[in-house]
């Protein structure tokens, strides 16, 4: 019997990715406190955070922001998994995009508190974003391009 093979490679995201983007999201960035407690892992905050996915995989780069996946190809492209995944936008310079255009609206009920996320995660990186950018148009990439953590 062969070795298995993979290969990773980008590609647009898909609703059908929503549900790994998600998950992905919680495996890479859900151990630090500030993000354990300001989204919790309730199924609420994960409909949020699906619904933030599609407004932004549906708008086709309208809103200004596309998301790529890197997918695992196993066993000659017969499965595929994603593995990555980055959301990135241009920033032009006169105009610093509100955490709701990209994230999408916290809807009420959801047990999030809109101001504690303003103020302890967005703001903060705003502020920061502001200082080493200066007003320079540019390629903003959010969150980093989380990297599963079994790789």
């Amino acid at each position: 019997m062969a070795n298995p093979t993979s290969t990773l490679h980008l590609r647009p995201a898909t609703k059908a990715d929503v549900p790994s983007l998600v998950g992905l999201w919680y495996a890479c960035f859900f151990q630090y406190g500030t993000i354990a407690r300001l989204f919790p892992d309730t199924e609420a905050v994960r409909n949020w955070y699906s619904d933030g996915f599609e407004l932004c995989i549906e708008g086709k780069g309208e809103n200004g922001v596309s998301i790529m996946v890197g997918v695992e190809s196993l066993d000659g492209g017969e499965k595929e998994e994603v593995v990555s995944y980055v959301k990135y936008m241009t920033e032009p310079p006169t105009h610093i995009r509100k955490w709701q255009e990209t994230w999408g609206i916290i809807p009420p009920n959801s047990g999030l508190d809109e101001q504690a996320i303003e103020d302890d995660f967005f703001a903060p990186m705003a502020r920061q974003h502001a200082i080493v950018m200066k007003g320079i148009e540019h390629l903003c990439m959010s969150p980093r391009f989380p990297i599963a953590p079994f790789l």
